[in-house]
């Protein structure tokens, strides 16, 4: 234990590191949809009382997540124990139920405020791949592979409806409420829709105008309660569009050339909020139905324009009054959309959201424009008699594009990291594209080019150019610029240097054979990297003209290479490979100058002192050893690691090593005493590939086979300053322990010792008690649980020592005879504790004790024998007949 002085002392190295921004995945792919709370449920100081937030509801393997769209991280998370088929929101923002499906065949209702389910049933007998409420949240409809389409009512808790007229599994489910009636819509795989009534409990139509399997239905068209037209997709690439005023006869087929996963209904001002385009004029002229009769409506009311996610990779905008695409936006990667969202007018912002097949999630966000002039804050004020009012057709005063952030909901391996600046950091996954990931709110920019998975990169700012150098599988390097040719119209936050979101190609290096597993840049200039690959070369780059070419190849080790790393005077360059051997290389003839031999496996990872001539190793062997560049002798190893150290980085201006293993542990070693002064907690869930030290050393950030990545705070300051003041707490309290023990006070001296945790004083205590006392009474004293449990576990470690058996069963005594068994029993529950095995433990030598006891009762009736019989053959003599001494 370290004593007072050493707490005082204010530390001259880092020793503590907390574990600060952390993102892990949060969608593995499926189903996502945008969820309204209010202030009441998200405890957050930036948000009004009652205010109302957009949160993002999507799956994440067993899991579904609430992804915080002002912070960019989780806001909660419901842990299921198999996997997530469906899920379905609640349209109640105050209650904020939500219901899942699981692979399981189990349902279940979660609160939403403590994440624990309220209820969990099992309705159908196979998977169930959709669900969806009603507006008023009270009906729950589902449909599975069962080809059944069950609803239920989730606050009576019963089941109202069950169908069964599909014959292919069902796929999508949809309500339709209006004043007289209460529809419920079905489309299965079978290409047909189903149309019920839930009054009569009764199917209504068939509606059979698709080829393949129904993929959506959403309501468009006019209406404030009910929309007047259905529109259905399907796999046959083509939109149906239903009228439900007339029976819900075929109003219109629309082919779209594509298989159609989501549709999007929004109104005229949301198009042109979204777009910044007008919306042609429709048949019949504005303000009239398709048979010329005016509209009755207001114009927020009608939703005749749809938005398309589907395998094209486009936003498609469609209007289905005239069967025209009005525009279309195109993804950068043409990837298929398969999911999406939308919500209007929540906190002044428009959102879209969708997904891919990549689990990719892309948030489109458009700021609502002021009052004044947003079609959607206009068209709800109060029209005065005699004013005009404007025109739903005509494009906002400052027209928006459709612009686009993008999340990454599941990174996969993360290989390599690197800082760009404190809330920026570059990352190298099993993606193909180099990713700029922002940890303030989680946004992701891409570096694309690579044709396959990139192993490793290295980040550099030279003549205040942000460089960046990758490897990948496909056998190439690559150059890359952050941030060029951006302006720096604002800086970043806390006053960290602005630096861009845009990762632009410099170069393209060709001619290793094999994966390039790991690259170098210098530290001082551009005009050279370096790069080595499983082929068992290393090739230094030399700068000619705007590329680069291979000015040394040589042939480095004799297995792969796994680290090379370039010192900071760019004269040397260390490589380290599986054969157990680390080689160093002058710049620029990149001739061998030494081989360091040492470690027992394969050397993983390699770092250069930044002030002295020493570089540190981390081998498959679990040790870490520095090197002198001086003679080449190894000056010290580094012992603690369980497993391989696949990274290591210094700090401290080269006092202290930082190192990540195998098994997801993270050390922090001094290296003047080879203390492991810190491991950091909790570690990652698999290896760690890779770690980065900020530039001022005040934060580390970590990354690994767990898809998570890490930042750690250095908190060395603040753990100093905590233990400074409760050093300072204990020797007060040491002092009033000792003020009550000469005033005789034992209760409150020993209380005080179990609160400071002194068990060498308590016992003290305690004895003296049985002393004066005689018996030792607990039963005054008002002890907390967790100081009646610690009591506990003290007499667990005294009762191991004859010497105070005696004291002990005193205290066991008082403790039985105070409190129940079954209060005990929650007590130890409460702090995680056994009370079994504390009665295991106590057992053994309480019986030793009790029998020495017992064979010392013996002994005494044998002595009191003896002494009774002597008495008898040597009587005493009276006092008068005594022979005096002398």
């Amino acid at each position: 234990m370290a004593t007072i002085l050493e707490l005082t002392q204010k530390p001259e190295v880092r020793k503590h590191f907390k574990r600060g921004k952390t993102r892990r995945p949060f969608y593995s792919g499926g189903q996502i949809a945008l969820r309204v709370t209010t202030r009441v449920e998200k405890k957050r100081e930036t948000v009004a009382e009652g205010e109302q937030v957009v949160e993002l509801c999507c799956v994440c393997e067993n899991d579904v997540v609430l992804y915080d769209l002002e912070s960019g991280g989780e806001s909660g998370r419901f842990a299921g124990d198999s996997q997530v088929l469906s899920f379905a929101v609640d349209p109640i923002a105050k209650r904020g139920w939500i219901v899942t499906s699981a692979s399981s065949l189990r349902f279940q209702l979660w609160d939403p405020h403590s994440r624990k389910p309220i209820r969990t049933w099992a309705p159908h007998r196979q998977a169930v791949f959709t669900m969806a409420f009603d507006k008023s949240g009270t009906l729950l409809a589902s449909g599975g592979a069962d080809r059944e389409v069950q609803v239920w009512d989730i606050e009576k808790d019963c089941r109202t409806h069950a169908f069964h007229n599909h014959q292919g599994v069902v796929t999508v489910v949809r309500f339709s409420r209006s004043l007289s009636n209460l529809h419920l819509l079905s489309g299965a795989e079978d290409s047909s829709v189903m149309v019920y009534d839930l009054h009569t409990s009764q199917p209504l139509f068939k509606l059979d105008n698709h080829m393949s399997m129904i993929t959506t239905i959403a309501h468009a068209g006019r209406g404030r309660g009910s929309a007047s037209h259905v529109v259905t997709a399907g796999a046959d690439r083509v939109l149906s569009v239903y009228n439900t005023k007339s029976e819900f006869s075929l109003s219109s087929t629309i082919p779209v050339f594509q298989t159609v996963r989501e549709v999007l209904p929004l109104s005229d001002a949301e198009y042109m909020l979204l777009t910044g385009k007008n919306v042609p004029a429709r048949k019949g002229g504005e303000g009239e139905e398709e048979g010329g009769s005016k509209k009755e409506g207001k114009k927020e009311n009608e939703k005749w324009i749809v938005l398309l996610l589907g395998d094209s990779g486009t936003l498609s905008f469609w209007d289905i009054f005239t069967a025209k695409k009005l525009h279309e936006v195109e993804y950068p990667t043409r990837t298929p959309i398969r999911y999406g969202g939308t919500k209007f007018g929540v906190r002044e912002k428009a959102f879209l959201f969708t997904a891919n097949e990549e689990t990719l999630l892309r948030i489109h966000v458009s700021p609502l424009l002021p009052s004044s002039s947003s079609p959607l804050s206009s068209s709800k004020k109060k029209k005065k008699k005699n004013s005009r009012p404007q025109s739903a057709t005509s494009p906002p005063t400052h027209p928006l594009s459709l612009s686009y952030d993008t999340l990454c909901g599941f990174l996969d391996d993360i290989y390599s990291v690197r800082y760009v600046t404190p809330s920026k950091v570059l990352l190298a996954t099993n993606n193909n594209s180099l990713m700029l990931y922002n940890l303030s709110n989680g946004h992701i920019s891409f570096g694309v080019g690579h044709k396959d998975i990139p192993l490793c990169l290295d980040y550099k700012k030279v003549e205040g150019r942000h460089l960046v150098l990758s490897g990948a599988k496909d056998n190439t390097v690559r150059l890359w610029s952050v941030g060029a040719g951006e302006t720096k119209e604002d800086e970043a936050e806390d006053g960290e240097e602005y630096v861009g979101n845009t990762i632009s190609e410099l170069f393209v290096g060709a001619g290793h054979t094999e994966p390039v597993g790991c690259v170098a840049l210098a530290n001082k200039t551009d005009n050279f990297f370096v790069s080595a690959s499983r082929d068992k070369t290393i090739k230094l780059w030399k700068k000619e003209g705007e590329g680069y070419n291979p000015h040394q190849t040589r042939i480095g080790h004799d297995k792969d290479i796994n680290a090379v790393v370039v010192a900071p005077n760019d004269r040397l360059v260390a490589s380290a490979s599986q054969d157990s051997s680390i080689k160093l290389w002058s710049v620029p003839d990149m001739r061998d100058i030494y081989r360091l031999k040492g470690h027992k496996r394969g050397v993983w990872s390699l770092a250069f002192s930044p002030v002295d001539k020493i570089l540190a190793s981390g081998g498959a062997d679990g040790t870490i050893r520095l090197w002198s560049l001086s003679d080449y002798s190894q000056i010290r190893v580094l012992q603690g690691h369980e497993s391989a150290v696949l990274s290591c980085s210094f700090l401290t201006f080269g006092m202290q090593l930082v190192s990540g293993s195998a098994y997801g542990a993270i050390k922090l070693w001094t290296l003047k005493s080879g203390e492991n002064v810190s491991s950091f907690d909790p570690p990652h869930d698999g290896k760690v590939w890779d770690l980065d030290v900020q530039a001022d050393g005040e934060a580390i950030i970590s990354c690994g086979a767990d898809a998570t990545v890490v930042e750690w705070q250095d908190a060395t300051i603040e753990e100093f300053e905590k233990s400074a003041k409760l050093a300072e707490e204990e020797v007060l309290k040491l002092q009033e322990l000792d003020n009550h023990l000469l005033e005789g006070d034992y209760g409150k001296a020993f209380s005080l010792a179990l609160e400071i945790n002194r068990p060498r004083k308590a016992l003290q205590v305690l004895e003296v008690m049985s002393m004066k006392e005689r018996r030792i009474v607990l039963g005054k004293l008002d002890l907390q649980p967790p100081l009646v449990v610690l009591l506990f576990s003290y007499c667990k470690m005294w009762n191991t020592h004859s010497r105070n058996t005696v004291v002990v069963h005193q205290i066991l005594e008082s403790l039985f005879s105070k409190y129940h068994p079954n209060v005990l029993l929650r007590m130890f529950a409460a702090q995680q504790e056994s009370f079994k095995e504390l009665l295991t433990a106590l057992e053994p030598y309480t019986d030793r004790h009790y029998k020495k006891t017992q064979e010392l009762l013996q002994n005494s009736y044998s002595l009191s024998y003896i002494l009774q019989q002597t008495q008898t053959l040597s009587p005493v003599l009276p006092p008068e007949k005594r022979l005096k001494k002398g």
